[in-house]
């Protein structure tokens, strides 16, 4: 008797989480949708998506694009494309394993697509690390660079998924020398203990999600056992933090003349760190992080729950402002878009501080698991993810099998749109019926995005967003996608692939 009330306990605790994620296991855990070989949105997939065959351009995770503005109020004149890959990805990963060879190091690629052929036609060209500690590993991960401004030097955060720790890099990248990134230092904090995305607020701000609060580098068996209960379970151990850095302190340890060889990396470096706050909490599996255009929303993928969680920024109006769709655009100029990230000044502090605590406003199912997002120009939302956990898993763990990738565009409704109406931050479940392949049964019309396999079959219809596919494959064209850029200048698509070989998709429509 004494052991019945333990043992309810956990039977009615796991009761509800397989409740709860019932559409993730019907859609992306015990079936695999159909998915065709390759579709491009915008075209054919096989003739307008290139992968460039560039050696050590494979497992390739994140993506963000590089603005040049000649002035803090003008376009953007120039784009560029930064990412993140690690060759030695199946010997070392710290969030899905194995843990078993950290000597390789990774890599950041430079991806410049203004020439005639647009993006389809670029070809990537691997950074040079001047000044990186030659004893320190590199195992990139997540990604944000600022805007270069008047011609000024970015600042380049990378996150690392070093042997001993994670930590985060920061470099500086100029315009003038693209293929340059000079290491500045080495951001090392007891907070990054899962350290993945990165959003920033400013060139000395950022936000950072931590995937996990249970990590492969436990001691065993520990390692074997927590990671992956919090991720099947889907327990909401993860969180998104704030990170400000005391740029005053390189000043200190330059004078002190202690900002050289070793002294770069570890004790020294934790103090630049001035605060980490966390901005959202209680997350299952926080991956890909995102600021929109306005300033005004943090998008969130919760990778375990298969949505985007949506977060106001404290004082903006995110609800009128954020993910503008077609032909609108964002509440705000370009200035206020992009003078925080003047390369002569780093925000105002009131600015930042208002980063510190979101404010947790609604939920976007998915029909597959996401990974990094990023906002287009006009304000929607690009994610990658992937539509079959366990073919994700067998790759990762030495298999062959391709594993499938998924590309959407989420964007706001038009104002005399209408959907099937939905309690926005509910998402009842038990009131969206799902048939034998996971599909969402419905008695009225639900919305299409005409890809062979539709978004909206797999997920309840949302009343303020809608979701279109712009490339899905079963993975026998490009496999395991983790990001996904949309250029609304040039109708660019750029992915990623997490185990991919290459690494790197490029399509480009054939006119715009």
């Amino acid at each position: 008797m004494r052991y019945g009330t333990p043992i309810a306990t956990l039977v009615l605790v796991q009761s509800v989480i397989l409740w709860r994620g019932k559409r993730l296991l019907q859609n992306n855990i015990l079936f695999t949708p159909a998915l065709p070989q390759a579709y491009y949105a915008h075209g054919n997939a096989s003739e307008q998506c290139v992968a460039p065959q560039v050696d050590g351009l494979q497992y390739c995770e994140d993506a963000v694009f590089w603005d040049v503005h000649a002035h803090p109020e003008g376009p953007v004149t120039q784009r560029r494309v930064l990412v993140t890959c690690d060759a030695g990805r199946k010997a070392w990963n710290t969030v899905m394993g194995p843990m078993h060879d950290p000597a390789p190091k990774g890599s950041l690629w430079v991806i410049m697509g203004e020439g005639e052929a647009g993006w389809a036609g670029a070809v990537p060209v691997r950074l040079t690390l001047d000044g990186y500690p030659p004893e320190h590993d590199f195992h990139p991960l997540g990604l944000d660079i600022s805007p270069s401004i008047n011609g000024g030097a970015s600042t380049l955060f990378v996150v690392n998924h070093a042997r001993d720790r994670t930590c985060v890099e920061q470099f500086s990248v100029s315009p003038a020398a693209p293929t340059v990134a000079t290491h500045v230092r080495t951001l090392d904090s007891p907070h990054f203990i899962s350290a993945n995305s990165l959003a920033l607020t400013s060139p000395a701000s950022f936000f950072v999600t931590n995937d996990h609060r249970f990590t492969r580098r436990l001691p065993f068996p520990l390692n074997h056992v927590l990671p992956i209960a919090e991720s099947v379970l889907s327990l909401p151990l993860g969180w998104a933090a704030h990170v400000r850095v005391d740029e005053a302190h390189d000043k200190v340890e330059q004078a002190q003349g202690r900002l050289d060889g070793y002294h770069r990396i570890g004790r020294l470096e934790s103090a630049a760190v001035a605060a980490h706050p966390i901005a959202a909490p209680n997350i299952p599996f926080p991956n890909g992080i995102a600021l929109s255009p306005a300033r005004d929303t943090v998008a969130i993928s919760s990778t375990t729950s298969a949505e985007i969680w949506l977060y106001k920024v404290a004082g903006s109006s995110a609800t009128e402002t954020a993910f503008t769709g077609p032909g609108e655009s964002p509440d705000s100029t370009a200035s206020d878009q992009y003078t925080a990230f003047d390369s002569s000044s780093a925000a105002p502090l009131d600015k930042s501080l208002a980063f510190d605590n979101l404010i947790f406003e609604d939920r976007i199912p998915l029909p597959f698991l996401p990974d990094n997002i990023a906002y287009t120009d006009d304000g929607s939302l690009i994610v990658a993810g992937h539509p079959n956990f366990p073919n994700l898993a067998a790759l990762a763990g030495g298999g062959t099998t391709p594993a499938g990738s998924w590309v959407v565009r989420v964007a706001r409704r038009a104002s005399n749109e209408s959907a099937t109406p939905v309690e926005s931050a509910s998402f009842a479940e038990s009131a969206t019926p799902v048939d034998s392949a996971g599909r969402v049964e419905s008695a009225v019309p639900t919305d299409s995005d005409n890809a062979p396999v539709d978004a909206n079959h797999y997920t309840p219809p949302h009343s303020r967003f809608i979701i279109t596919t712009l490339y899905q494959s079963d993975g026998s064209h490009f496999q395991s996608s983790t990001t996904g850029l949309y250029d609304a200048r040039t109708g660019g698509l750029i992915i990623t692939g997490l185990y991919a070989d290459p690494g790197v998709l490029l399509c480009a429509p054939l006119s715009r």
